[in-house]
């Protein structure tokens, strides 16, 4: 290298002909303004701040130091070794672990030899460390109770490898097995996958640190089915649009996959502006490198919102009431003993539906799932909240001012109106509850979903439809008939109601236009979804939202392409493919849509091959599975066509296969922060990032216990074994005597200089015996 012959030398610089040789020989050596960088860790300093004596010399200002040992100090140094982790972990990805295990150890090594000599014995030990590790964390127990049952296990006379029984071992043996189950379950799957949607939401977690979750569903290859699957847990460098988007790229960049990343064509959130944003939103930052992704608004969001918008103000009163009482009863033990007191004796008396006492909370992240469970409370159990409060009421050792609250409150409760409302809204949300369960179901079926909103809507359609005919047909909904026939003279279960006759004609006048809000609701936010014919569709798209119609066109799309149930041949002979393409005409044009969207996909394929492809799949099927198309579930129909006709048509059978990546919910995930919770305690509030991942894989994604043991556990141990030289036959550590430092040494050498300058001080301060003699005969 020639590059510092041109350098001004001062007087202390080496000649160019050194600084030549130290830059062949330590590569990562550059020279800038007669100073001394290195540029490995120029690029990673912002990492190294936290290392071990740390030093800015080689980074930001640069060394004049120009000495040999200076440089030799820097290529050993802790934060040059983490400088250099980094870019290795840069560069190799998930791979770089692999790298590491990859360099050749010597045979004559005596840890490579220990390690072949491992016994079946001592690996039989070693799975049974792992079994308890993964007992650990399948429930979610904190690593120091792994030392504590290896010696439960071991009074029991079972055998443990004395070397891996620390805390350590624990995380050690959890890290390896939460990546051979990612590994067999995802990754390998994920590489032979054509597609993937991604699955993100956020939560923060008990150490106030906010996690961003990353799921991810493909078409297993070996199934031919939808799955969704746990992908990362990552913490973003910040809340907003870019933070979100690099932490979903650290996430498949660490585990080897950020080619993966690039066959994205579904985004799921929820409908927050970071995510859903037309202008700097995440799924626009995506899109300037993936034109072709679309988002997907979670369909449970969605059916919240819409039915929250509809009927808040119409709820507001009753929710006020429920809120009250929940709050009443949670913090007060001696109330809940009164009221359970009460219950008992009121039990005799009157019909309950269930022993719950307590009431309800109406508010929560599943709002239509709160609001029935506190509304059917309330119902169930007026009479003896109003008749506890009134008990309340009449202790005169209460405050005034207490007590002329509750009595503001149980006017309240007594009023008609409250407990018929209370139960209207059970009734109306019934049809909503049932379409919110399907889509919280771990089960990955699109066209499921598209059935049960059409059959929600048309509910509320027909609904509507007889409420405009006759108002009083609200006295049929079951829940308000069971009331109204247990009012007798204005009383329920004891209490007398206020303004009945008003309360029943004031929901009769309102609850047709109650629901005809839930329809135009629910149409704001699934219309195109729903919708028929074009006339239909142009009709929606003026009605939904902007970040809600390039998703919702793809999959609307998606739902007539994959819908087989109209793949029924009403004629006794066979048709051509001319009259095929007339009568599944709907389904070609969502085909053609699909593939101008995602042509990027399908190099050197003619839309024609696919139409011809479509339309001798659907010929094969009416004549060989006749009627039964219909009656099959689609997802199970395209399965069994993918095996027998999956070889002949490829490339219709990748469309399908992206058409079965589409994601509708985000219920998994939020799931999956319940789980987070239980986890990650105050007591653990600081797992670090990657334990917590390796944790809540197994509590989540791992298999119960039998079957790891049957299946992955000598996969487990394999991965551990070969990841580097391990010490089997080590026995345990002695523990040595403490070593006294050198603090303790200088205070017992100055006690002990202390004590000898008392002592003759003390001798010679005091007389000797010649002194007091002569001191007596001087006397005498």
């Amino acid at each position: 290298m020639r590059e510092f012959a041109h350098l001004n030398m001062a007087t202390k610089m080496p000649r160019p002909k050194t600084l030549t040789r130290w830059a062949n020989e330590f590569k990562w050596l550059e020279m800038r303004e007669n100073r001394m960088c290195c540029r490995t860790c120029m690029k990673w300093g912002n990492k190294l701040i936290s290392c071990r004596n740390y030093s800015d010399a080689f980074i930001s200002k640069g060394s004049t130091n120009w000495q040999r040992s200076a440089v030799n100090e820097h290529n050993i140094s802790t934060m040059h070794v983490s400088a250099n982790d980094h870019e290795s972990r840069e560069v190799l990805g998930d791979n770089f672990k692999k790298h590491i295990v990859q360099t050749p150890v010597p045979a004559d090594n005596p840890l490579r030899k220990c390690f072949e000599r491992m016994s079946h014995n001592e690996r039989q030990m070693l799975e049974r460390s792992f079994e308890v590790a993964y007992f650990i964390g399948k429930k979610g127990r904190p690593y120091s109770d792994f030392p504590d049952l290896i010696q439960l296990e071991k009074m029991h006379g079972v055998e443990f490898l004395s070397a891996y029984g620390h805390r350590n071992s624990c995380k050690d043996f959890i890290h390896y097995i939460s990546d051979t189950i990612f590994n067999e379950n995802v990754k390998d799957k994920l590489l032979r996958a054509n597609f993937v949607s991604v699955l993100c939401d956020g939560s923060t977690d008990s150490g106030i640190v906010e996690k961003e979750l990353i799921y991810v569903i493909f078409v297993d290859p070996d199934t031919f089915v939808p799955t969704c699957s746990f992908f990362s847990l990552k913490e973003p460098i910040s809340q907003d649009a870019n933070g979100l988007k690099l932490a979903i790229e650290e996430s498949f960049r660490r585990r080897g996959l950020s080619d993966i990343l690039a066959k994205m064509v579904f985004l799921s959130s929820d409908g927050t502006a970071t995510n859903s944003g037309l202008v700097g939103g995440l799924i626009t930052l995506f899109k300037q490198d993936m034109p072709w992704v679309a988002f997907v608004w979670c369909f449970s969001h969605r059916l919240e919102l819409s039915l929250k918008d509809a009927l808040s103000s119409e709820f507001q009163p009753v929710e006020e009431s429920l809120r009250h009482l929940f709050y009443m009863y949670k913090n007060s033990s001696k109330k809940v003993r009164e009221l359970k007191y009460l219950y008992k004796i009121l039990q005799n008396v009157y019909d309950f539906a269930n022993n719950q006492i307590r009431p309800a909370k109406s508010g929560g992240t599943r709002w239509i799932d709160h609001k029935i469970r506190a509304c059917s409370q309330m119902v169930d159990k007026l009479g003896v909240y109003v008749q506890h409060t009134e008990n309340i009421i009449a202790d005169t050792s209460r405050k005034a001012c207490d007590r002329d609250a509750l009595i503001g409150k149980v006017r309240k409760l007594k009023c008609a109106s409250l407990l018929l409302k209370s139960a209207l809204f059970i009734d109306l949300l019934d049809s909503a509850r049932k379409f919110s369960v399907i889509s919280q179901k771990a089960e990955v079926n699109f066209l499921l979903m598209i059935d049960a909103l059409d059959d929600t809507l048309l509910h509320y359609q027909m609904l509507h439809a007889k409420l405009k005919k006759d108002s009083t047909y609200v006295f049929e909904f079951p829940t308000v008939k069971s009331v109204l026939s247990k009012i007798e003279q204005d009383i329920y279960q004891g209490v007398k109601l206020t303004r009945v006759e008003q309360a029943k004609q004031s929901i009769a006048a309102n609850v047709c236009e109650m629901v005809a809000n839930i329809v135009v609701c629910l149409n704001e936010r699934y219309g195109i979804l729903t919708a028929e014919t074009q006339e239909e569709m142009t009709e929606m798209e003026e009605l939904v939202t902007k970040e809600l119609k390039d998703g919702d066109k793809v999959l609307h799309n998606i739902a007539r392409v994959l819908r087989t149930s109209v793949w029924v041949n009403s004629s006794t002979e066979p048709l051509s493919c001319e009259q095929l393409g007339s009568l599944f005409c709907v389904q070609i044009t969502s085909l053609e849509q699909l593939y101008n969207r995602f042509q990027r996909f399908l190099p050197g394929v003619n839309f024609l091959t696919l139409e011809n492809q479509y339309l001798t799949l659907v010929r094969y099927a009416c004549d060989n599975m006749g009627d039964n198309v219909a009656a099959m579930d689609p997802i199970q129909t395209w399965r069994t066509l993918h095996e027998i006709k999956g070889k002949s048509f490829p490339e219709l059978f990748l469309v399908v296969e992206l058409c079965l990546c589409a994601p509708f919910s985000n219920a998994t995930l939020e799931r999956f922060f319940s789980h987070m919770s239980v986890v990650k305690t105050d007591w653990r509030s600081k797992l670090g990032e990657q334990a917590l991942e390796d944790s809540l894989r197994i509590h989540v994604a791992g298999p119960n216990l039998s079957v790891f043991a049957e299946m992955y556990v000598s996969k487990c141990v394999t991965a551990w074994y070969n990841d580097k030289a391990r010490r089997v036959h080590q026995s345990k550590r002695k523990k040595y005597q403490k070593r006294a430092t050198a603090s303790k040494k200088q205070n017992i050498d100055l006690d002990l200089k202390l004590s000898d300058v008392v002592h003759s001080s003390s001798e010679s301060n005091s007389p000797s015996e010649s002194d007091c003699s002569s001191s007596n005969e001087m006397d005498d």
